[in-house]
């Protein structure tokens, strides 16, 4: 997954990742006007995303996107660039 986002990021788009202390986000998707944090989960019921929570808290305006479990899917998010997440 990492490798779509940074192929169709394009100009302007960064794509990197986060971590503070014990809790992480798997994606940061950002054009310095909006930011979209990625959780990769398991095919299981995930509870909690501490680091989505951590990372929102962290980052005033910041989406959070849950992959797997209860959010989109892989093939979804697969279908779309980085700059169409970003956008949506």
């Amino acid at each position: 997954m990492g490798a779509h986002l940074v192929n169709t990021a394009g100009p302007g788009i960064d794509v990197t990742w986060w971590r503070d202390r014990d809790r992480e986000v798997d994606y940061v998707i950002s054009d310095g006007r909006r930011t979209l944090a990625i959780e990769v989960a398991s095919g299981r019921r995930k509870d909690a995303v501490p680091g989505l929570g951590a990372f929102t808290a962290a980052v005033p305006g910041a989406r959070p996107l849950l992959v797997g479990a209860q959010g989109l899917s892989l093939e979804q998010v697969l279908s779309l660039s980085a700059a169409e997440l970003l956008a949506d």
